[in-house]
Parts: C-alpha cells; structure tokens; sequence
C-alpha cells in the first residue's frame, strides 16, 4: 500500500507549498523576509531549499528554515520538518520526534498532519503500534483527505479493529475515488469487478479502474489488464491486456510480471511462445521478497529444470520449488508431495 510512500510524500509536499517559488528574484526577498523573523516566509524558503526552486536543493538549509518557522508555530512547518525526521532529510532519521511534530499539527486540524500520524500509529513508527489510534486519525483526517478515505475503507474491507463491512468500505472508497484519489478509484473498480459491497458491475469496475491506469497506478492496470485478456466488462483484446499488464509490470507489480511470464512460457494471449521473455519476467516476480508470488517461483522452478530461458540447473529448480511450495503454490506442493 505504501510502496512509493516517499515519491507520494514528495508529490504532496508540492502540493502543499505556495505558488511562486520559483525565481531567484522571489527567492532572495523570500530569504530577507525569513531572516526578519517571518515564519511563513521561513516555511517558504525550506521549500524553496527542499525542492531546489530558485536555489539548488539543500536538505540541512531545508531543516534549518522548517525548523525556524516550527519554532514559531507555523502549522505546515511542523509537517515538513516532521517529514525530516521521518525520512532523514537534512538530519538524522528520527521517527519519535517525526511522530510529535505530525501531532502537533496534527491537533491544529490539519488533515495531512492526521493522516501522517494515523500512518505511524498504523505501522508503529516513533509510537506504538495501535490499530485503535491509527483509525482515530485517519477518520479525523478522512473528512476531507483522499488517501486516509481509502485506508478507512482498508479498514472496513479487512475488518481491522471495525466489523468488517464492505458496504461501508465501498462507501469510502468512492468518496476517495470522487476525489480522483488513484488508488481510491483502483479499489472501488476491484469491488465493482468483485461484487463486494455493491452490485457486481464489471462496466462500472472497468470504468473506474481505466481512471486509475490513466494515472499509472499498477493495481489498476493489472485488474484492467486481466479484464481485457479475458472479456469481461470489455472487449476482449489481448494486445491492451498485455500492454495494461507491462505498464504495471514496469512499476514492479509482480502480479502482472507473472502473468507476462506465462503468456510468453506457454503462448498464450496471441503471442508466440518465449522461453527467454517467459523466464526474465519469472525471475523479476520471484525474486521481489516484499510482493512473493508462489506461481512465478514454481514457473521459474520449470525453467531451471527443463532449460527453457536459462542454462538448465537441477539444483536451482528444486530450490525454487521449494519456495514456491512455501508460498502456497498448489502444484509444487503437488509434485514435492510426489514419490521419486
């Protein structure tokens, strides 16, 4: 969920900074007014050092101005100088110092300042770990953010400290999907395909999955890519369905790398078969130790044993077999099971 979490803290950190800080003209009355006492001013130019707009970039001058207008109370200050610490920017990676800055923020009703100190409290960093003050944050934040809308709606999905109830995870689902929440849009699409909390709608779920893809994002892309390989919801058309399934693939979604494997190991989806191709995407997914997919580590297992894509190795088959049996893949678990 959090794959890119410090790209899309980045994203959001520009997002939340004023116009204009982009000239050295505006840069240099920027610093005049910082070093006059001036917090925004102070909170503006650790942007323009954070971002390198109209200076070039510089983490420790970054830090040194948040921390000037933090200093001072200045709200989104205390965001950004708590991303520093977060993430090591300028200083030394503190999660316990990080965590006090969000609630600071946070307790002034900044939304972003919820949703960040909810995400601490969810994974247990600089705090401990509470499902209970993690839902507490994030609801706070949901009023208005986009991001904590969904992770609420994780909640009900998964039935995580709340009953599980998908009708109210759909519901915040589309509430962050309405916003153009990418990720919101991705899994309201998976419940329309699915048939969780509303009317299966395999129409609906590939319109709000196509929104998704169009902003690059890899679950998306994978679901659309499985709609489209098999007619669902869509004409069927192979070639959009391999080409949803390697923008994912690009993104390191392991899903998608699996199902390139076998089209090209087995021939399937139009394409000739290619043992080479099959056996690249096998290793890709298999070897991802975050998003493990028992079915690559078995296929890759296939290519070791039978030479197809690779120097034939008996000894690398068996190993990945064996992982692939850890990781639940019903036919290596089948043929370990197997008397020799």
């Amino acid at each position: 969920m959090y794959r890119n979490i410090k790209t899309v803290f980045i994203i959001l950190c520009c997002l939340m900074t004023t116009q204009g800080l982009y000239s050295q003209t505006y840069t240099k009355a920027l610093e005049r007014k910082a070093k006059k006492g001036d917090p925004e001013a102070q909170y503006n130019l650790g942007c323009c050092y954070f971002f390198g707009n109209g200076v070039e970039t510089d983490y420790s001058n970054a830090f040194k101005w948040y921390s000037k207008a933090a200093q001072q109370e200045y709200s989104l200050a205390h965001i950004m100088l708590g991303q520093c610490y977060y993430y090591g920017f300028g200083t030394s990676q503190n999660m316990v110092k990080a965590a006090g800055l969000y609630r600071k923020a946070a307790d002034q009703g900044l939304s972003w300042a919820q949703r960040l100190l909810g995400l601490c409290y969810d994974v247990g960093n600089g705090v401990e770990q509470s499902d209970e003050e993690a839902f507490y944050w994030y609801s706070k934040s949901a009023t208005t953010d986009a991001t904590a809308q969904w992770v609420i709606g994780n909640f009900y999905f998964q039935g995580r400290f709340v009953d599980k109830d998908y009708n109210k995870a759909a519901e915040w689902y589309e509430k962050s999907a309405n916003q153009g929440n990418a990720i919101g849009q991705s899994l309201l699409g998976s419940l329309y395909a699915l048939g969780y909390g509303v009317k299966q709608n395999l129409e609906t779920a590939s319109h709000w999955l196509h929104k998704a893809a169009m902003q690059n994002e890899d679950g998306a892309q994978y679901i659309l890519g499985l709609l489209y390989y098999n007619g669902l919801g869509v004409k069927k058309d192979y070639d959009k369905a391999i080409n949803m399934f390697k923008k994912s693939a690009e993104q390191g979604n392991t899903k998608s790398l699996t199902r390139l494997g076998v089209i090209y190991y087995e021939g399937k989806g139009g394409r000739l078969k290619d043992y080479t191709k099959a056996f690249n995407y096998f290793k890709l997914a298999a070897e991802d130790e975050q998003h493990p997919i028992g079915e690559a580590m078995n296929y890759l297992s296939a290519c070791y044993y039978n030479g197809r894509g690779t120097n034939m190795d008996n000894e690398k088959g068996l190993y990945w077999r064996k992982k692939a049996a850890e990781h639940g893949d019903d036919d290596a678990i089948d043929i370990l099971r197997m008397p020799y």
